[in-house]
């Protein structure tokens, strides 16, 4: 695909990377949106990834809406296409929520500050759905008691947790972090102290527990035995 004239100088300069094809998305992205789409290294390279030390791929492209109408088609665009969406925003997190793959788009929050308004507005509207909002906490408490409950049958230690997470107490956090990520799942990791894991659904607790259960294989413990345990922080996540 040739690149279109108007918009070959988003493409120029010393330090762009300046490829030979453009992916039509990102052709319709630059029509819709002009310079708020960055294709240059520089730019994919600094919104390819949050603070994880998982590796990142660069995205096809980074846009930066100012608007929700922005983001609104750039979301539009990427879906029509059959495009990924990646949003990233202070790219703090460490868990590698905000690394881009090949073939996505980075839409780049950073400097939406209205965001926090529509957030509270969000969780103030979630709120007035009471009986909505009591089915979905009683499924995330069904599923963490589910999956505290396979994790210390196979011997780990998981203290109670009141919350939407469970802490793996062990001092071999990154070798069970890896482990889920190859089971296609994405846990915290803190080495020398131990996992925290998010709740989700059945299939991410099935993954989690895959991925014990390699570990546990791995470290020849198969029989369900624990794990050397970290006492000073098994009260951390605990919620009071």
């Amino acid at each position: 695909m040739s690149i279109p004239a108007q918009f070959g100088a988003l493409l120029t300069g010393p330090e762009v990377e300046r490829p030979t094809t453009i992916p039509a998305v990102v052709v319709e992205l630059q029509q819709a949106l002009g310079g708020k789409v960055a294709v240059d290294t520089a730019a994919r390279t600094a919104r390819s990834h949050d603070r994880s030390h998982l590796p990142p791929v660069l995205p096809d492209a980074v846009v930066r809406p100012s608007s929700t109408e922005d983001v609104a088609t750039a979301a539009r665009i990427c879906t029509a296409h059959g495009v990924a969406v990646v949003p990233i925003g202070a790219g703090t997190g460490l868990e590698g929520g905000a690394n881009a793959r090949a073939g996505v788009v980075t839409i780049d929050l950073s400097g939406m500050t209205g965001i926090p308004r529509l957030a509270e507005a969000g969780a103030v509207a979630a709120w007035a759905e009471e009986e909505l909002l009591h089915a979905n906490v009683s499924a995330v408490v069904a599923e963490r008691e589910f999956l505290a409950g396979e994790l210390r049958r196979r011997g780990l230690e998981v203290p109670e947790s009141g919350g939407n997470f469970l802490w793996i107490a062990m001092e071999q956090a990154r070798e069970l972090e890896q482990a889920c990520v190859r089971h296609g799942v994405s846990v915290r990791a803190f080495d020398g102290e131990g996992v925290c894991v998010t709740i989700c659904g059945r299939g991410a607790s099935r993954a989690v527990l895959a991925a014990v259960d390699s570990y546990l294989r791995r470290r020849g413990r198969a029989d369900g035995a624990a794990t050397a345990v970290a006492p000073k922080v098994q009260e951390r996540w605990v919620s009071e």
